[in-house]
């Protein structure tokens, strides 16, 4: 299946190790490599980015859900639709078991 979707987005996962940080109080992700060994990105639910680790902007895309409305199961992703998958994706399944476990305030 994931090799399917992946066929499908037009995108390969090379197994090069990634290091992927999140923050628990904001919705943020950052996850490194990506694309090139010196580039890596960042993830908002406002702006999603690709950057060199020099801090040089390569791609940024402003409010990245509403870009990818109307895609369907075969519209192609460019690496900036990966990046967003990535962030949100990776930060509901990491944060969500954290989420659930801390205090409810009243």
């Amino acid at each position: 299946m994931v090799a399917n979707c992946g066929r499908k987005k037009a995108w390969w996962q090379d197994s090069t190790p990634r290091q992927l940080t999140i923050s628990l109080h904001e919705e943020m992700t950052s996850l490194f490599p990506f694309g090139r060994p010196d580039w890596s990105t960042t993830f908002t639910p406002d702006r999603v980015a690709i950057q060199t680790v020099t801090g040089v902007i390569i791609a940024e895309q402003f409010d990245p859900r509403a870009s990818i409305a109307g895609h369907v199961m075969d519209t192609p992703w460019d690496p900036l639709d990966r990046a967003y998958f990535n962030g949100y994706a990776l930060w509901t399944y990491l944060a969500t078991p954290f989420l659930l476990a801390m205090p409810r305030s009243t």
